[in-house]
C-alpha cells in the first residue's frame, strides 16, 4: 500500500525530476546471466494487469486527484 502512495506522489511531480524519470525510464543493455529479478516496476506493472490499467491510466488518474486504484482493490 505504501508502494502505491509513493508512485502516486512520484507521477505527481515534474517531468525533470529523477525521481519520475526513474520510474517511466525504460534502461537498454546487457543484463547479466540467471534469472532476473523482479524489479518495483516490474511488481507494479504486473498489479496494473491485473487490475487492467496501464501507466497513462494511472498518471490521468493521479493527476485528477483520485486515490490510487490498489488502495481500494485490497
Amino acid at each position: 500500500m505504501y508502494v502505491w502512495k509513493w508512485i502516486g506522489h512520484t507521477i505527481r511531480k515534474s517531468s525533470n525530476c529523477i525521481t519520475k524519470q526513474a520510474l517511466t525510464s525504460n534502461p537498454e543493455g546487457k543484463r547479466k546471466r540467471g534469472r532476473p529479478k523482479n524489479t518495483l516496476r516490474r511488481e507494479i506493472e504486473g498489479d496494473m494487469l491485473r487490475m487492467n490499467n496501464n501507466w497513462k491510466e494511472l498518471e490521468m488518474m493521479e493527476n485528477a486527484g483520485e486515490q490510487s486504484m490498489l488502495l481500494h482493490e485490497e
